[in-house]
Order: C-alpha cells, then structure tokens, then sequence
C-alpha cells in the first residue's frame, strides 16, 4: 500500500516569479500537490515567524538574487525543525555557491542540493514528498503512542501580577519526555503533530493532566488559574468544545481554567466557532487571545471573539527596551485592551528593565525567564514555595 501522500509545503526566496510559475507547473504534471510561501528581496525580517507558522518542508532559494540576505535569513532562523535549503545557482558563480554552501552548514543547517534553475527543483521536490510520505508512517506511530501513554506532558510557567510580583496563573506547555531522546521542545514536535492531524488528541490529553495536576496544586494550597492552548480551529467542533468543558467541570472549579487561542492558524469567525467561544466564557473559563501582534492575528479578533485577556508575544516584549518601535506596539496594544476593559499579559519578559516598561504602560501580567522557565509539575511546585499566589476571583 503506498504510503498517504502530503501537501508539500515550498518557501521560495528570491524575485524569480517566472521560475516560480515554472515549478508549479511542473509539481502539477507529475501529481506532486503543494502549498508556497514567499519573501522576496530585502524582505527577510519576519523570516524567523512565517518558517514558525508556516513550517515549509522545503526552502529553495535563489543565490543570483537572494545571497546579499542569506546571512540575515540564517541568523533569524531557529535551528530546530527547519527544512533543508535547495540553492537555485543561476547566474551565481563557483566561490559564491562554496561560501554559501559552507556558512549555511556552519550555522547549523542543511542544504539537500545545488541546482541550476527551478526547473530542476520538481523532482526534488517529489521525491522528498515521497520520503517524508515513509518517514510519516513511523513518527505518526510513535506520536500517538506518546500522546495516549503520557509521554507528551505539561511543563507549567507561572503568570504574574506586573507591579506586586504575586503569581495569578499558570500555561501548561507541552513537552515530549522521550525514553531515548530525552526532553523534545514544542518546536521539535508540534508542527509533525499539526501535519499529522494529532492535535485535538494531544489538547485533550494535555487538558486531562491539567485537570490532574490541579487539584495536586489546590490540595498544597496553591489555587491558580491554569491555561491551555487550543487552536481555533479545535473549538469549531462542538463535540470538540463540549468534551473540553466536560473534562474541566469535573473540578467543579471553570474560572480556575483558561483557554488561550493559538495564533499559528486564522480565527475564522463561523456560527459553531462564536456559539462555543461564547459557552466557553459563559461557563466561567477564561479566554485569552495568545501571541497577539504575530501569526494569523488580528485586529477584527478583537472585535469577533469574547476574549478576557490579551497576551502580547515575546517578539515585541523582549525587544522593547533597545528598539522604540518594539515599545510603540506593545503600549498601543496595551492601550487597546484597556479601552476595551480587558486585562493584558506581556510573554517573554527576561530583564527587570523590560518589567519597569511594562509597569509605566500599566500592563497588568507578565511572564518570561525574569521569573521562571517552564517547569514540570513537581519542580513548579518547589518553585512556589515562599511565593505570594493571588486569590483566583482576581485573575478572570
């Protein structure tokens, strides 16, 4: 039986839209079904964001045109998960195609291949479909027995109050405890799990142990808001919804809950998606818009979806004491969110100068490094010893 074929996913860099238009054709004539992201010239700042959200399986890149911004490009990239490059060496001579090569794998990355135009790149393109298609059948085992025997679990950082320094919350972060690999990072699994369409079954999972955990954490005396992160895309199924709110109301404690709307896909807005967003704050979770600025977000989610607190990302926070334009985004977001009498979370927040801008901008919650990497249960637990925790009626 041949193995299920993917949509392949193509990040072209480079100005060459006749050679773009070339191989798509030629993907098309050979079956080869496939998706693309583009950044032209000079347009590499968001290369780090749109490779997180769009996680090509390919980067093929134009040297002639693009080799000025390869440095750039490397050095906005995470290392982890990132698709090998194909380097198009059109018009690009012998010492630039060597130099490319070798700063791109001293940096960490791979490069599958050379090749003289885009013509080329259709069979390789199809023929990596083809090995992906085989490598999946495995990892898509292997995932799914990670997710029913526990192996994929929460790691809790805590959310805390911007001006008294007491921790309000916590977000429950995935991480994969491999028997042989040791501890994987999200961004070591997640996006296999997306492609593999495992993430309803890895939420609830992770919602069974919140629930779980927090009645440990309740029983020590610590009574905390947990957070979870859930993709719109989860909560346009009813079934879906119902079972979510099933598995926390039986704590018979919704507002000790929240769920945070990922932004790696749109909030489309639909009847079923605005009908269970709404139960879901009806009921007493909270509901937290997560990463705001970046991704898919946007500002008609402000007005579309009924959510409790705007969590800013990290990009713009961690950024804000060195770059004005940083500090501009993140005190109008800010501003908006109290305008709109919501309260706000600033993510990433790793020096004391970052939280002194943030408590002048009257940002209500912050969370980073500053306080506290993400922890598994019993190491949380530790870490809140001699902490202040904040009476749960004051975080919703």
């Amino acid at each position: 039986m041949n193995p299920r074929l993917i949509k392949q996913r193509i990040l072209v860099i480079g100005n060459d839209a006749r050679g773009v238009q070339a191989l798509q054709c030629a993907l098309e004539a050979n079956g080869t079904e496939a998706s693309y992201a583009f950044i032209s010239c000079g347009h590499t700042y968001a290369m780090g964001r749109l490779v997180e959200n769009f996680v090509p399986h390919v980067i093929i890149f134009h040297l002639h045109e693009a080799g000025r911004d390869l440095i750039e490009i490397l050095r906005e990239l995470p290392t982890d998960n990132v698709a090998p490059f194909i380097f198009v060496s059109e018009h690009a001579d012998d010492s630039t195609i060597k130099a490319a090569i070798s700063f791109t794998e001293n940096e960490g990355f791979s490069v599958a291949a050379v090749i003289d135009s885009f013509d080329d790149a259709s069979e390789l393109v199809s023929t990596q479909q083809r090995a992906i298609a085989e490598s999946d059948k495995s990892i898509e085992e292997e995932l799914k027995h990670a997710i029913q025997n526990g192996q994929i679990i929460p790691y809790y950082q805590p959310i805390v109050e911007a001006r008294s320094g007491r921790v309000l919350g916590i977000e429950a972060l995935a991480r994969w405890e491999h028997p042989s690999d040791g501890t994987r990072t999200p961004a070591q699994f997640l996006p296999m799990t997306e492609r593999l369409g495992l993430m309803d079954d890895l939420t609830v999972k992770m919602a069974e142990q919140v629930v779980t955990d927090q009645r440990d954490f309740r029983d020590t005396g610590f009574e905390l808001v947990a957070s979870l992160n859930v993709a719109p895309s989860m909560l346009r199924s009813a079934t879906n919804a119902i079972n979510l709110r099933a598995t926390f109301r039986q704590e018979k404690l919704l507002d000790a809950f929240a769920f945070e709307l990922t932004e790696t896909e749109p909030i489309v807005q639909s009847r079923p998606l605005s009908e269970n967003l709404a139960e879901i704050r009806l009921s007493g979770f909270g509901l937290y818009l997560d990463d705001f600025g970046t991704g898919h977000s946007s500002l008609s989610a402000l007005l579309d979806t009924p959510f409790s607190e705007l969590k800013i990302d990290r990009r713009f926070v961690s950024n804000m004491v060195e770059d004005q334009n940083s500090a501009v985004i993140v005190d109008g977001a800010i501003k908006i969110a109290q305008a709109m009498e919501r309260r706000t979370c600033a993510e990433g927040v790793e020096t004391d100068g970052a939280l002194d801008r943030l408590n002048d901008m009257h940002c209500d919650h912050v969370q980073g490094f500053l306080f506290s990497k993400p922890l598994r249960k019993d190491g949380f637990t530790q870490w809140m010893k001699g902490r202040s925790v904040v009476p749960k009626e004051n975080r919703h």
